[in-house]
């Protein structure tokens, strides 16, 4: 539950449901996968700051956690962490800035999120 209480667990539970339709709707294409993962965080980290605006006694950045966790890539590394140990290197290291790309549209849909509710 990442220390949240149960109001934190009951709204992210909704939210990754709604995050996982969105990014299966989004990432309907190979191309397409890139933007889905960008909007996908990005809409999880607007719902989050504007419920933490309106809702006092819940954490914002525990809710986007709780969000976007199912986007981060972990069967990808660790496939590039067994290619690594197997030798092959290329393919691992392949792997491994795969996962560093898809960390990055994730963390810069939760920053645009994050500067767009600064702003307003």
């Amino acid at each position: 539950m990442l220390g949240g209480n149960r109001l934190e667990v009951l709204i992210s539970f909704p939210l990754g449901v709604l995050i996982a339709t969105l990014q299966k709707q989004l990432s309907a294409g190979e191309n397409r996968r890139y933007l889905a993962d960008f909007l996908s965080s990005l809409a999880a980290a607007l719902i989050s700051g504007c419920l933490a605006q309106y809702i006092s006694g819940i954490n914002e950045n525990r809710i986007i956690t709780g969000g976007v966790i199912l986007l981060l890539p972990g069967l990808v590394l660790l496939n590039a962490i067994h290619e690594i140990a197997q030798k092959n290197l290329v393919s691992g290291a392949a792997k491994t800035v795969e996962v560093l790309i898809i960390g990055s549209r994730i963390s810069f849909g939760i920053g645009v999120a994050t500067a767009l509710l600064e702003i307003f």
